[in-house]
């Protein structure tokens, strides 16, 4: 791939109150909460009200120097720092511009995308003329984690962001010429896989296919992007969770369809040896037949054995019967499994289908298989917060 620097709006803020999760993976709460802080990166990703509002607030930002615009080149190297299943982890990444249309290095997709996603962060993107957040990449360049670790070996970070997971960002300001250069070179060529991102993706290609202007189509043409190598150990794949409205079908009626292929079992809880479970008040984790399945499997029916496959193929195809349309309307999506057992108590959902996590080996065979997922198949954490650095077209007034 070809990567660049780039000069980006920065916060002239403590970044702990002003970024975000990513627009799209927090909860209704969550966003009053955000929303509540003043200069909080979410009051301009709203996707529910009028995208003037935002390109105004942006612009008055900018006017009072809230976001500054950066004179040098630079990248942003993230150091973050978790802990999972009692062990702490440190992953390395680097923020910079990638560009999209490039052929030395290929950006693979690895799951579908969905029409209205891609039409709403299109419409954000395109009224806003500003990336506000990176698409994640996992890169097959296995020097990336050392090269990062030797740039920042012995800096003081930039500044440092502790999110309420636990999650503590590092962040590093690089502006060394050398220090470009090599991450440039270590990166170019190298294939890479967007594990967060793909409907930004798709938005930006369209807009620059679209775009009327040179300066827009190379704004386009460079997405705004956190890189990380796939070999780093702190890559973790979670699962998304399906929440259904479905008034036609019984749960019931559904295991009954599934019965050639699942035994139904009654468990106590989300925790079922990573098999799918279904929540309809009360939890049934689908035991799989994996003769029957790889039966139907070696006659062409599906795509993959994974757990995505499977639920879109045996649930949404041969039990619900939905078309594209049927799907999107009645389907929703969260990580945050404690969420979606709430919507079917509440009433939201008529039931969610729990999603097990992923093993990287797993991930990676469907990857290299070159298999395209359904869409929202995988959960990549911890995320990149929102508004550690902001791409944008908006026009800076003089001082």
């Amino acid at each position: 791939m070809i990567v660049k620097p780039f000069k980006p709006l920065l916060y002239n803020k403590n970044l702990q109150n002003v970024v975000s999760p990513p627009f799209d993976t927090i909860s209704e709460d969550q966003e009053k909460t955000f929303l509540s802080i003043p200069y909080n990166v979410s009051q301009l990703s709203r996707l529910k009200w009028d995208h003037q509002n935002s390109v105004e607030l942006l612009k008055k930002w900018i006017s009072e120097s809230v976001l500054i615009k950066v004179d040098t080149p630079i990248m942003i190297v993230v150091s973050q720092y978790f802990k999972h299943n009692s062990e702490m982890f440190q992953r390395l990444g680097v923020i910079c511009l990638t560009d999209i249309t490039s052929e030395d290095g290929v950006i693979k997709p690895h799951e579908n995308t969905i029409d209205i996603y891609v039409k709403q962060r299109k419409q954000l993107m395109d009224s806003l003329k500003t990336q506000l957040e990176p698409v994640f990449l996992i890169s097959f360049e296995n020097q990336l984690e050392k090269t990062l670790n030797r740039i920042i070996s012995g800096k003081l970070p930039d500044k440092i962001i502790e999110e309420t997971t636990g999650v503590k960002n590092y962040v590093y300001i690089v502006q060394e010429e050398a220090d470009i250069s090599r991450i440039k070179e270590i990166l170019r060529g190298k294939d890479s896989v967007i594990a967060d991102g793909h409907h930004r993706i798709k938005a930006s290609k369209e807009l620059y296919h679209e775009a009327k202007t040179k300066e827009e189509k190379e704004f386009w043409r460079y997405s705004l992007v956190y890189i990380t190598s796939v070999y780093e150990r702190a890559i973790k794949i979670g699962g998304i969770h399906r929440l259904v409205t479905d008034n036609k079908h019984t749960t019931a009626a559904i295991f009954q369809n599934l019965s050639d292929v699942f035994k139904v079992d009654k468990v106590n809880n989300y925790h079922s040896n990573g098999n799918i479970v279904i929540y309809d008040g009360k939890f049934n984790a689908l035991i799989p037949n994996r003769q029957s399945l790889r039966n139907i499997f070696l006659e062409g029916d599906l795509q993959g054995l994974s757990a995505p496959f499977v639920v879109d193929y045996f649930i949404f195809k041969r039990t619900l019967n939905l078309n594209k349309e049927e799907k999107e309307s009645m389907v929703k999506y969260t990580n945050d499994v404690a969420s979606a057992i709430n919507s079917v108590d509440k009433g939201e959902a008529s039931y969610a289908i729990l999603m097990p996590g992923w093993d990287k080996e797993e991930f990676m065979n469907e990857v290299i298989a070159n298999e395209i997922m359904p869409p929202k198949s995988t959960y990549f954490y911890p995320k990149i917060p929102s508004g550690i650095a902001i791409e944008s077209l908006i026009d800076i007034p003089p001082l």
